[in-house]
């Protein structure tokens, strides 16, 4: 079997093309749909998400600012009791543990900025 004969073979059995209103519907529905509603869809969506990740950082904002006191008041009464301050509960204990973070937070913004091994 040559090229020849197979492509007459081939050639019987050619599908029929669909019916002229048959074609005329599936391709002139192709371009009649509107895109709008998916966009706007979409951009509420793109709102919605950055509306609640705004939302969710407030709140762990709000969370970590509630608990941070609270860590701080226990260090501040673990130290006051090792000082044996029972005049003035937590009043130097406090000033101390609040220098001591003042102070940290100093040499951290004091610190520098490590290099990349960049040779000058």
């Amino acid at each position: 079997m040559n090229d020849e004969n197979l492509e007459r073979l081939l050639r019987r059995y050619e599908p029929v093309p669909p019916s002229a209103s048959l074609r005329a519907r599936v391709v002139g529905t192709h371009g009649s749909r509107r895109a709008w509603p998916w966009a706007v869809a979409a951009a509420a969506l793109v709102v919605l998400t950055v509306g609640l990740q705004a939302a969710s950082a407030r709140l762990l904002r709000d969370v970590a600012g509630a608990v941070q006191p609270n860590a701080q008041t226990e260090e501040v009464d673990a130290l006051a009791t090792m000082m044996g301050d029972a005049d003035d509960p937590g009043g130097a204990a406090r000033q101390m543990i609040e220098r001591r973070d003042a102070d940290r937070a100093l040499e951290e913004s004091l610190a520098p900025v490590a290099t990349t091994g960049v040779a000058r």
